[in-house]
């Protein structure tokens, strides 16, 4: 099917979880984003941005660079409404790097210009948004290229988003400290679920500790949880075994290197767990 034929399909109703596969460590922060940008009412900060041009320097540009994201955003969520994927990935990209043109460093004295003048509380939260978009534009591209199955790119979409320099001043909302977590589970756990064997791997010493078998057993992974792991990989690690474990364990209540490989190969088959 072209991209032009995908544009005309006919919209139809579609539920926050079709936007997401439901088997994602924070899918529901994800889902929720996602179905908002798609459904809700258009933010349009470009507008309040605006009122800002003459007050610091480089937010006129800004404010132009903002225009152009809301209206290529415009047509992704017409896309998305139309389940036209392709279209609404090909758009997203567009975003992204429109975000990269952004001076963070104006939006950031603008925030501090109007806090100083006591300005609006609501103006202000919408340039620390704006300050916040090239974390958002990107996640909303990973997510995108999900619903596609695209990992191999999402993951490297995921990876980008949460390391994303953003304004000092948006890393404080709490919309934002969600997402930047969300981005970096979504991360780790698709890089898990690609060199699962090798993680396992790497930490089966680490996690094996009660019967010491070269297995881990419910029990093992959950007082490995409760430890407080430090390294995320090992704590996406224990939470996805846990979370697929009576799927994984063949015969007795462990999981084995064996049984990590088999499992990996028949999600691989069906493209990854939906």
């Amino acid at each position: 099917m072209s991209e032009k034929s995908e544009t005309k399909i006919a919209k139809q109703p579609a539920q926050a979880q079709d936007l997401m596969p439901p088997d994602v460590d924070g899918t529901a922060i994800l889902s929720d984003h996602m179905y908002k940008f798609v459904y809700g009412p258009n933010p349009r900060m470009m507008e309040a941005v605006q009122q800002l041009n003459n007050q610091a320097a480089g937010m006129a540009n800004n404010a132009a660079i903002l225009a152009g994201i809301d209206r290529a955003s415009s047509n992704v969520r017409d896309c998305m409404q139309n389940r036209a994927l392709r279209g609404a990935e090909l758009g997203q990209v567009k975003v992204v790097e429109l975000t990269s043109q952004l001076d963070l460093g104006a939006i950031s004295a603008a925030i501090a210009g109007n806090i100083a003048k006591g300005g609006n509380a609501a103006l202000v939260n919408v340039l620390k948004m704006a300050g916040a978009t090239p974390l958002v534009e990107r996640i909303r591209l990973g997510a995108i290229q999900m619903r596609q199955s695209e990992e191999t790119d999402a993951e490297k979409t995921f990876e980008q988003a949460y390391k994303a320099d953003i304004a000092k001043e948006s890393k404080e909302l709490p919309e934002v400290v969600q997402l930047r977590k969300a981005a970096q589970k979504m991360y780790e756990e698709l890089k898990l679920r690609r060199t699962l064997p090798d993680v396992f791997d790497n930490n089966l010493t680490l996690i094996d500790t009660v019967i010491k078998d070269g297995a881990m057993s419910k029990e093992e992974l959950t007082k490995s949880r409760k430890s407080g792991v430090e390294n995320g990989l090992t704590q996406t690690l224990i939470e996805y075994l846990l979370k697929n474990f009576d799927q994984m364990k063949r015969g007795d209540n462990s999981i084995d290197r064996s049984d990590v490989v088999a499992y990996q190969k028949k999600v691989m088959l069906k493209g990854m767990p939906r």
